[in-house]
């Protein structure tokens, strides 16, 4: 994982950790305030409110990603993509 790839991970789960922070104090507090005092862009908080509790729809393919890459962790999206749908991929190539 590069350098870049960590840094915009670690900024998604600040920005996760902020809403869930928000969310539980808001019926304490008025959102107004706490965006305020928090210095969060109230249009990312309404847009991750909004997808909070959606279900993930590709639970399932992540997992199969997941165990794929535990037990073959040099293979690459070429592969991968080949053990999902079914396929056999030549060793050649």
């Amino acid at each position: 994982m590069s350098k870049y790839s960590k840094i915009l991970l670690e900024m998604k789960v600040k920005k996760e950790r902020m809403i869930i922070i928000i969310h539980s104090l808001r019926e304490k507090f008025k959102l107004k305030g706490l965006i305020k005092k928090l210095n969060f862009p109230k249009l990312t908080y309404m847009y991750w409110q909004k997808r909070f509790y959606r279900e993930n729809k590709d639970e399932y393919l992540q997992e199969r990603i997941k165990s794929i890459c535990k037990y073959n962790s040099n293979y690459g999206y070429r592969r991968i993509q080949t053990m999902l749908i079914g396929l056999k991929q030549n060793s050649d190539i």
